[in-house]
């Protein structure tokens, strides 16, 4: 597995265990904090609820008594003067005071005077004689336990809940005796709902046990059986409803108050959470990309240079590694490898300079052999004898080539340059070959560039790379030798036709011991590749099957 790829599943695994802690932690933490809060301010919102109605219930409970403790009031009941209705229960005093109802009884809890008002269409009617028997029948609300003694709650009254407040009537001085009792009603309408939810900035409803559905019946049976005063549902990620029983006059949980409490702490710890989940991912995600970039820069980049200089690298113990990197971890493997080859190309060069040297010795000798043995016996040998020692002496040259070869690769190139012309070089050059009758060689150098050069060198490394044009052109061809001034340097161009070569065989054609044919060490491009880099210059190749090879050697400009 590559090492950007173990980095980026690290930091993959990194992000998603940053993600599920903080999503436990949330769960564990947040969450039950959350739902604690929300739980205490629905209550809180129910207790508010409670005690505003109930404010508003005594409220109306002070307006009830300003009335009844009033001489006005008081001589009414016992004369009925219709004077005191028509001046004090005009449409203005129901539309100040917000009521609905208005009911006066004498002492013997008779109906002396009665009046429903609809503060939404402003028209005055009278109670219906089944909501009157249902206020008279209502001992509770009459019975007044002392003078001034006032009665207030929760009835439900023609199927919907109104505030009733009751007061005996007595004169102004609060003096008796009783001469009845006067009810002031304020139904808890939707109207009247709407302005209490303006007050307290939360919604709540007031709903009789009768007209809940069936979900809401069984939480009345729930919180019947277990007595608790209160209960909470959460509805959706938006609201959670609180619950709570309310009594009558009679002390009977006839009604429902129902609070709709907004979950904003819910709604602000799950945009909390997403925003440090996307922070965390945002965050991971930044932190792979540079990990990634450092890694490109310091690590992955180095080391593939690294692989190619020693994919590519000459085996010439004096090749330095370039700069990798300014990471000392790199620089310390790169130098190690640079050691490692070096000791093991120093090696492999020492091995072939004592080879070399321990073959000319009996090279040596078998020529000698065989120059004592043309001298002594040529003349009385047939043939077939002179044969072998022409052969002897044509495998001796050969093997001298090969010795040769293995002493030049492996000693250390030391350059004596003189200036020249690319002309020259090639004329030199050419001058060593006999022409085959089938190829034909055209030589466009000129003599208008200088470069300064090891002549004999740079011949060995043309020779080389003539013979190799003239092996490739076994049918005939034509080479063609040609010279380029670029800005910085000089560039000598030898153009072959015929055989061409493979992408395979390029890739390792400067590779020791690599050979296509049948005789050679293959290290003859090896070595004008290191004659070509002791220049300060370098040679390049480029090739078709079927069509031909181009051999570039480029050298710098000599001034």
């Amino acid at each position: 597995m590559k090492l950007r790829t173990k980095t980026t599943l690290t930091v993959l695994i990194l992000t998603l265990f940053m993600f599920s802690a903080l999503q436990i932690i949330t769960y564990v933490t947040l969450e039950p904090n959350t739902h604690r809060i929300e739980t205490q301010e629905t209550i809180q919102k129910i207790e508010i609820a409670k005690n505003l109605i109930e404010y508003r219930t005594s409220d109306l409970e002070v307006k009830v008594s300003d009335y009844a403790f009033w001489d006005d009031t008081y001589e009414y009941v016992q004369n009925k003067n219709e004077e005191y209705i028509l001046s004090n229960f005009v449409d203005s005093t129901f539309e100040n005071l917000q009521l609905n109802c208005v009911v006066i009884v004498n002492n013997q809890i008779e109906v002396i005077y009665q009046q429903e008002y609809d503060l939404g269409a402003s028209i005055k009617y009278d109670i219906d004689r089944e909501t009157q028997e249902f206020l008279i029948d209502c001992p509770h609300i009459w019975n007044f336990q002392y003078k001034d003694n006032a009665i207030s709650g929760l009835m439900l009254v023609e199927n919907k809940p109104m505030m009733i407040a009751t007061s005996p009537v007595l004169s102004s001085d609060k003096q008796g005796p009783i001469m009845g009792g006067m009810l002031f009603g304020k139904f808890l309408d939707n109207v009247e709902l709407n302005r209490l939810n303006s007050i307290v900035d939360f919604n709540f409803t007031l709903s009789t046990i009768t007209d809940l559905e069936m979900n809401e019946q069984n939480i009345v049976q729930e919180l019947l059986l277990s007595g608790q005063k209160n209960t909470l549902k959460e509805q959706n990620q938006s609201v959670i409803i609180g619950y709570a029983l309310i009594e009558d006059l009679h002390s009977n949980p006839s009604f429902m108050l129902t609070v709709y409490n907004e979950r904003i702490i819910h709604q602000q710890s799950i945009l909390m959470g997403n925003v440090f989940s996307l922070s965390t991912i945002g965050i991971s995600v930044i932190i792979g990309l540079i990990l990634l970039v450092l890694l490109e820069k310091e690590i992955v980049k180095p080391m593939r240079k690294l692989s190619e200089y020693v994919e590519e690298i000459s085996l010439n113990p004096n090749y330095s590694v370039p700069k990798l990197s300014s990471t000392e971890e790199i620089d310390i493997v790169s130098n190690a490898v640079r050691d490692t080859l070096k000791r093991k190309i120093e090696g492999m060069l020492e091995v072939s300079r004592i080879v070399a040297h321990d073959l000319r010795n009996p090279l040596a000798g078998i020529r000698n052999a065989t120059y004592y043995l043309k001298k002594k016996y040529a003349s009385s040998m047939d043939k077939d004898g002179q044969a072998m020692l022409k052969t002897i002496d044509d495998c001796v040259v050969y093997s001298d080539n090969i010795v040769q070869n293995l002493i030049d690769y492996s000693s250390e190139i030391k350059l004596y340059k003189v200036k020249t012309t690319p002309k020259k070089l090639v004329e030199r050059t050419l001058s060593k070959f006999i022409k085959p009758n089938n190829i034909e060689i055209i030589d466009e150098t000129s003599n208008e560039v200088i470069i300064a050069i090891d002549t004999p060198k740079m011949e060995q490394v043309l020779t080389n790379l003539v013979t190799n044009s003239f092996d490739a052109m076994q049918s005939g061809g034509t080479l063609r030798i040609t010279n380029k001034e670029m800005k910085k340097s000089i560039r000598i161009e030898l153009i072959d036709t015929e055989v061409g070569m493979s992408k395979a065989v390029i890739e390792k054609l400067y590779t020791p011991f690599f050979t296509t044919k049948s005789k050679g060490l293959g290290i003859g491009l090896s070595i004008c590749k290191r004659i070509i880099e002791a220049h300060e210059g370098k040679i390049e190749v480029e090739s078709t099957e079927g069509k031909g090879t181009k051999f570039s050697i480029i050298l710098p400009k000599t001034e």
